[in-house]
């Protein structure tokens, strides 16, 4: 798995393996392993490569069921900070496609991102980060999908989120995203204004003014 990983590093790569059966091997292997977790860590990266840049492998991982294994990984092993991080990095990936975006949150993609964040926001930036972005990809140009990810509770995480990691950019940028496209919906506007958002965008602002 990690030797896929590492081959498909290369953009050119991801096509060939994908053609020859390489997403149905690594999900066959997680399906397998669901346990281990150093194993669904380089499969979960391996996927993540295969995705970059490449709507078809997208399409191809979510056909081939690949979103509930991930999301079953994400549930077997809550405690491993690693795989969390890779396997969210992952749904990210396959949620920039609007077809893969609608399957990520009609099988419980959003509870699985937020029950990581809730699980480990003081000890791991890079996991926050990554929440905040398959959230702000989630709730992309659709309004049912922006409601319905802060009714679970999003707006408090990403806000503790920020509040939390003050000093780290790539959280501070996400979860502005995340909430920027949050607040399309008029509620959320509001609920973030009222749990004194404003207040940790204005200070992300003056503390990376260059940024």
């Amino acid at each position: 798995c990690g030797l896929l990983w590492e081959l498909a590093r290369h953009i050119d790569n991801r096509t060939a393996i994908a053609q020859q059966g390489g997403i149905d091997c690594l999900l066959g292997t997680m399906k397998t392993h669901l346990a281990n977790s150093d194993l669904q860590y380089h499969v979960c990266g391996a996927l993540w490569e295969l995705a970059i840049n490449n709507d078809a492998n997208r399409v191809l991982i979510g056909q081939k069921g690949g979103i509930g294994l991930v999301l079953s990984v994400m549930k077997a092993l809550p405690e491993a900070v690693m795989v969390q991080q890779k396997a969210c990095g992952l749904l990210w990936e396959l949620a920039r496609n609007e077809h893969v975006r609608a399957a990520v949150m009609q099988q419980g993609g959003t509870d699985c991102v937020l029950s990581a964040m809730n699980a480990h926001f003081a000890n791991t930036a890079t996991l926050q980060y990554y929440c905040c972005a398959v959230l702000w990809e989630l709730a992309r140009s659709n309004l049912a999908n922006q409601v319905a990810i802060a009714r679970r509770g999003a707006i408090d995480l990403v806000l503790l989120a920020m509040k939390t990691h003050v000093r780290d950019a790539n959280v501070q940028y996400y979860a502005c995203g995340a909430l920027w496209e949050l607040s399309r919906s008029v509620d959320n506007r509001f609920a973030i204004v009222r749990r004194e958002g404003v207040v940790l965008i204005l200070s992300a602002m003056r503390l990376f003014e260059h940024n």
